[in-house]
């Protein structure tokens, strides 16, 4: 947490599962460091819950280093899996390298960027290999 917070990052801790659900809605983060061994709703049922409705990043940051655990939060939806212990700067690593994987621009959240293709949600734009592609918002 510390070495997030002086990296810039805005964090949020949660000790459990339930916890964790109800905190991402009023917060509203651009990555999630998820614990498998949470109490209550483990980090697993959380992952799950996250991808009924979202494709944010997430992070799976545990003491479970099996191979089965790694594949099924991976088949999951779990973006990168990191065992305990840990050194914070391969932490950091992953996480930036998440986030640029996730084109998140933080000077305008509003427009996602990947290779031949720019979204503006804000102005409902789709940019295709630098030819607008015209829709109504309906269809956006």
């Amino acid at each position: 947490n510390m070495y997030l917070l002086s990296s810039g990052y805005e964090t949020r801790i949660c000790h459990n599962g339930r916890e964790a659900s109800s905190i991402f809605d009023e917060f509203e983060p651009d990555l999630v460091l998820l614990d498998i061994m949470l109490p209550g709703m483990d980090g697993i049922e959380v992952l799950k819950w996250i991808r009924k409705f979202s494709q944010i990043p997430v992070i799976m940051l545990t003491a479970k280093g099996d191979t089965f655990d790694k594949v099924l939060a991976l088949e999951l939806g779990a973006d990168d899996y990191v065992v305990k212990p840990f050194e914070p700067k391969e932490l950091l690593a992953r996480v930036k390298a998440v986030m640029r994987r996730y084109n998140y621009d933080e000077k305008d959240p509003e427009v996602v960027n990947y290779p031949d293709l720019v979204v503006d949600s804000a102005s409902y734009n789709v940019i295709y290999k630098d030819v607008e592609i015209k829709m109504p918002p309906k269809e956006f």
